[in-house]
């Protein structure tokens, strides 16, 4: 688990790993579709058309408008939506946002399961593309 580089945008520390990133958004932040087009062009620069998976380690309280998970689908190489959670009022949010959201959805309470799982959507995304 190798981390290529990372970024600070201000509102959240990003990780950037060759199938997958790893976001942690800032305390007391409210994510809204703002946030998700940044996202998507960070995406689009660094992964281009590679298969990769989204995840988000929930370290600090911030909110999530649920409305914005009808954006991810834009994001074309997008395999997969994982939230890392470590208290129950994170793990009941986190059942909220994923009824929004049209890209597998998974929640883990640790960073490591986040990542074998990531590493299997992309294997798996690779190996169907090569039959």
């Amino acid at each position: 688990m190798d981390r290529i580089t990372f970024k600070d945008f201000g509102y959240a520390e990003v990780f950037v790993f060759k199938n997958f990133l790893i976001t942690q958004i800032a305390e007391g932040i409210v994510v809204g579709e703002g946030h998700v087009r940044y996202l998507k062009m960070f995406i689009e620069k660094t992964y281009g058309s590679n298969p990769m998976v989204y995840l988000s380690n929930r370290v600090n309280s911030y909110s999530v408008n649920p409305l914005v998970y009808h954006h991810f689908p834009e994001i074309p190489n997008l395999l997969g939506i994982g939230v890392v959670a470590y208290s129950p009022l994170t793990i009941q949010n986190i059942r909220i946002e994923k009824k929004f959201s049209k890209v597998p959805f998974q929640a883990f309470d640790k960073i490591e399961q986040a990542v074998i799982w990531s590493d299997y959507l992309v294997t798996a995304h690779i190996k169907k593309h090569l039959v």
